[in-house]
């Protein structure tokens, strides 16, 4: 029986390589999973994860991941041959990544989504086959995620009144500690420049692609099967739109790369603030009481500074600069240009 946490590892590995067989018109009715799987698709599988920007160790974790879902599977069952291929990508693979060619800033990602937000609205206008609600879907994930680089775990799962709630000063992200992986809680608000296209997404598109389908609340909802959409799913959606627009893949980590690279450029003594929102938890426990009180006015300063508001430079020091930065948000009183 494999652990919860390693149970919803097993079931991205598992979700992705369900996609592919589908993708490649592989799935049939009436065939067995097992009956699926040989060494000549799994490979293909590997090398079609590698053509979607993945490094050779995150292709090694997905075929280890699938080699969990079938032992959990079929026990009596011998998948030796599953771990030796996932132990030989390993063995190949290239521990630092050409991650700089990839790398995008913030802005390019945020006015990515937004571009797509106004074709969807365009092609709705135009009264054109429901590939609207899709686009719209795919570009407001983008924007969001480009200034709230969340975990994608955390990113795709948001559920509306749990995680996403409306406030007196607006809407607002919200998670516990047990539900993120650094284990402290996040709340960080939607950017103002977004809250717009929120409203449309939840009374246009979103009602579009739930179809009849109950609500359970997901946010990101599957415009194929009116359900919500998977972490796999989602991860899909963002590689595919962004080597679409750039050539090259932007997976949902690497959008933290981004924010983070984004801010070190704009100012080196900010790049403590990416440590904030990107919920790092290797922290001292006074830096951690800082953090749990300032996560949201740090994703206000890192909105407003990386889409090009003036932010004031930082004293060195890093005690200085929380001050600093707590006296500049005190001094905008509750202006949230983004």
């Amino acid at each position: 029986m494999l652990r919860q946490a390693s149970r919803a590892m097993a079931e991205i590995g598992f979700g992705l390589w369900l996609s592919w067989l589908n993708q490649q018109g592989l799935l049939s009715p009436g065939m067995a999973i097992t009956e699926y799987l040989d060494k000549a698709h799994v490979e293909d599988f590997a090398r079609a994860l590698r053509q979607d920007g993945n490094s050779g160790i995150t292709v090694a974790i997905r075929v280890g991941e699938l080699a969990l879902t079938m032992m959990a599977m079929d026990m009596a069952g011998d998948w030796n041959w599953l771990h030796k291929i996932e132990k030989r990508i390993r063995r190949h693979a290239v521990p630092v990544r050409d991650k700089l060619g990839r790398l995008k800033s913030v802005q390019e990602l945020f006015n990515l989504g937004i571009g797509m937000m106004n074709k969807a609205d365009s092609i709705a206008a135009e009264r054109a086959p429901s590939t609207a609600p899709i686009l719209f879907r795919d570009g407001f994930a983008i924007s969001l995620l480009a200034l709230r680089p969340l975990r994608i775990a955390n990113f795709s799962s948001i559920i509306i009144g749990q995680h996403l709630l409306e406030e007196d000063d607006g809407w607002h992200l919200k998670f516990t500690a047990h539900e993120t992986k650094g284990k402290r809680p996040i709340e960080v608000p939607v950017p103002f420049s977004l809250e717009g296209a929120l409203h449309r997404y939840l009374s246009v598109y979103r009602p579009v692609l739930l179809g009849a389908a109950k609500d359970m609340g997901h946010l990101w909802i599957s415009g194929h099967h009116q359900v919500a959409l998977t972490e796999s799913g989602m991860q899909q959606a963002i590689v595919r739109r962004t080597r679409f627009a750039f050539g090259r893949s932007v997976n949902p980590h690497l959008f933290r790369d981004c924010a983070a690279t984004s801010l070190a450029l704009l100012d080196p003594e900010y790049i403590w603030l990416a440590a904030i929102l990107l919920g790092h938890s290797n922290m001292t426990t006074t830096e951690t009481h800082y953090i749990q009180a300032h996560t949201r006015e740090a994703a206000d300063i890192i909105t407003s500074g990386l889409l090009g508001e003036s932010v004031p430079r930082l004293p060195r020091s890093s005690m200085a600069q929380k001050l600093a930065a707590t006296r500049y948000l005190t001094e905008r009183q509750g202006r949230r240009n983004f």
